[in-house]
């Protein structure tokens, strides 16, 4: 890819238009702080973003509906995420090993939350869901994913 290991690299703005980011684009660029999407991004792929080590925080673009496997594995930095509505599905290893990661936006259309989603986010302690009680319930929450299991949830109005 072209921008891997890049680790110089320390922001990045996606320009309008673009519709998904290729696999590995962007792993292994540790100085990477921010990620400007644009709505039009429907698609981040495999490894993305993997080993980001220096981003914090993360809102993910509202057209968004397809988040893959190991995107944000590793970004040991990441203390928030904001998952768009429409996502169904939080892939196996997503956040993977995101050690600083305190806080999940999760929205009513996610059902599922595969195999290792939230795997060793040790800090993980706060779900804010904009679903009600008995919709967040019904999410399929998938094995190794204890710290999202065990933290609290808040339901937010809609």
């Amino acid at each position: 890819s072209l921008f891997e290991n890049k680790t110089n690299l320390k922001s990045i703005v996606i320009p309008e238009g673009v519709e998904y980011i290729n696999e590995k684009a962007f792993k292994g660029c540790s100085s990477l702080e921010g990620i400007s999407f644009p709505d039009s991004v429907s698609r981040i792929s495999s490894e993305s973003f993997k080993g980001c080590q220096s981003i914090e925080s993360v809102i993910l673009p509202k057209k968004l509906y397809n988040l893959s496997n190991y995107a944000f594995e590793d970004c040991t930095s990441l203390e928030t995420i904001t998952i768009p509505n429409g996502i169904k599905k939080i892939d196996f290893d997503t956040f993977l090993n995101c050690t600083s990661l305190k806080s999940v936006y999760i929205p009513s259309s996610v059902t599922e939350i595969n195999h290792g989603a939230f795997g060793v986010c040790t800090s993980l302690n706060t779900i804010n869901s904009y679903g009600t009680e008995e919709e967040f319930k019904k999410i399929f929450v998938d094995r190794n994913n204890d710290a999202f299991l065990n933290a609290s949830v808040i339901y937010k109005t809609k």
